[in-house]
């Protein structure tokens, strides 16, 4: 038993294509993971996944996908043995104060779209470098992290409004999402 320390949440790895992991002190062995953490009142709050040991052993910094994200998962794993995350195809970064500023933004949030991907459903919904999406399905999106995990969160196929602004105005744009490419879920970094 470890003392069940989170050390950190909203964790992004290379190794997943998971972008809520929680940084954790439980020990885990190689090909011996897979336990419940819980917290003090005994909900389970995730499930130990993973380990980034410097010596191979069970020793190093350990991770556990968050217990909303295994309640996603466990119905399309049940229903299809697979799981599929929606997908844009853009690439994004968040809006920081300077790009705030520069943007005239009254409120430092949301994701400013840096790279469109060709013949992807952003594209075809016309989607912009520039673009700044401040909303989907009406929620504010706080920063870039926040709309990776939502679309990652939507069911491919489904329809989606984008709050967003462009050249400062506000503007409402529908993307029907795509499924997650297996070669865009290796790299957790800006591919959204």
């Amino acid at each position: 038993m470890t003392a069940g320390i989170v050390s950190a949440h909203e964790r992004s790895i290379e190794a997943t294509s998971s972008e809520d992991l929680i940084q954790i002190d439980a020990r885990i062995n190689k090909g011996d993971s897979g336990g419940p953490s819980f917290d003090v009142s005994g909900d389970v709050i995730g499930v130990n996944s993973m380990i980034f040991s410097p010596s191979g052993g069970s020793v190093g910094v350990a991770f556990a996908v968050p217990a909303d994200t295994v309640k996603t998962v466990i119905p399309q794993l049940r229903d299809k043995g697979s799981v599929t995350r929606g997908w844009m195809g853009v690439q994004v970064q968040s809006v920081t104060s300077e790009l705030a500023e520069g943007l005239g933004l009254d409120k430092l949030r949301g994701a400013i779209v840096t790279d469109v991907q060709s013949d992807s459903p952003a594209a075809k919904a016309g989607l912009a470098r520039g673009d700044v999406i401040v909303s989907i399905g009406g929620q504010p999106i706080k920063d870039a992290h926040n709309l990776t995990t939502k679309t990652r969160g939507t069911a491919p196929g489904s329809s989606i409004e984008l709050g967003l602004m462009r050249e400062g105005e506000q503007k409402s744009v529908n993307v029907t999402l795509g499924q997650l490419p297996k070669q865009a879920a290796a790299p957790a970094d800006t591919r959204r």
